[in-house]
This record gives structure tokens, sequence and C-alpha cells, in this order.
């Protein structure tokens, strides 16, 4: 199979129509002014300006792609974003009226960097320097960007740990 034939098999499913999302190549998306390129683990490749990384293989993003075929996401919360290209893939994939991230991590320049760029401040947040494990602190970044309480889909790619996680999910679910 040729790299042209690997890339006709990469599609966006029809109910994500209004996504700004295109596959360059298999290992590139192009979403609204970014390029993400998908690594796995944490292959941090070479930085390169305008890209940034999402940290899924391609098997992953077409998984996700096809779990979430249809659903309609107005108000999401994604713990763990790393450098941010998952929150700008699924920001582009929902277009939400709120995308509320929390990270460990101090900074994502690359995302606050796409969020600026693109005018988003009111709607798509990240919470810098939470631990996911702080059931206080994750609870009052729920309460503070989703005051009537209601969350269509909620990601957690942080920690990976059993206790953190759940932590995580007792507090938000």
């Amino acid at each position: 199979m040729d790299a042209a034939d690997k890339l006709a098999e990469l599609t966006i499913p029809a109910s994500f129509a209004d996504a700004e999302l295109q596959w360059l190549d298999p290992l590139h998306l192009q979403c609204r002014g970014v390029r993400l390129r998908l690594a796995r683990g944490f292959d941090l490749g070479e930085p390169t300006e305008g890209v940034v990384t999402l940290f899924k293989d391609q098997k992953f993003i077409r998984a996700y792609l096809k779990q979430l075929d249809g659903l309609r996401v107005d108000r999401m919360i994604e713990v763990g974003v790393w450098d941010g290209g998952s929150a700008i893939f699924f920001w582009n994939l929902f277009k939400p009226k709120m995308l509320s991230c929390i990270e460990l991590k101090c900074q994502a320049p690359a995302l606050t960097d796409y969020i600026d760029a693109q005018s988003l401040s009111e709607s798509f947040r990240v919470h810098f320097g939470v631990d996911q494990s702080d059931r206080a602190a994750v609870a009052a970044v729920a309460r503070e960007d989703f005051p009537q309480g209601a969350v269509d889909l909620i990601i957690d790619d942080a920690s990976h740990l059993y206790a953190p996680s759940r932590a995580t999910f007792e507090v938000l679910f």
C-alpha cells in the first residue's frame, strides 16, 4: 500500500463535517491554524514552529473518531493535556461551548499560543498546575467553568495511575 492509499484510508466521519480537521499525511493533522504531529509515547521529535505534538498514534485517533462519531459535545473537560495537541484536536473536532483543561505542568506554550491566536480564551480554558488527585482543586475548576454542573464528555489522559484517576472520576462524575 503506497502513501496515497494510506492517506485515503484516513477519513473524518461525516458527523464531524464541521470540524476543522484534515489529514495531511499518516502522521499529521491540520487543525485550524496548527499542524498536529502524532507521536507514540513521549517521542517528542524535533521541535518545529507551528507543529504541536499529539501523543497518540494514528490507530488511537481513528478509534477516538469512531467512538465519538455522532456525539454532540458542548461542554467538555480534558484532564492531562501535556503540550496541548489533544486539546486542540478535541476543540476542532467538537467546537464546544466550553472546553476546560486540567494540567499538572505549569505551562504549555503551544496551547496557550493557539488559544490566544484564535481568540478562544472565553470558551477554551486551561488550568495549569492542578494535580488530578487534588479533589478540591479539580472540583473548583469544574465549578468555575461549569456553574450549571452539566458536562457532556470527560477525557482523563493524565497520570494513568489508579488512585489519581479514581479521585478525578469521583469528583467529576
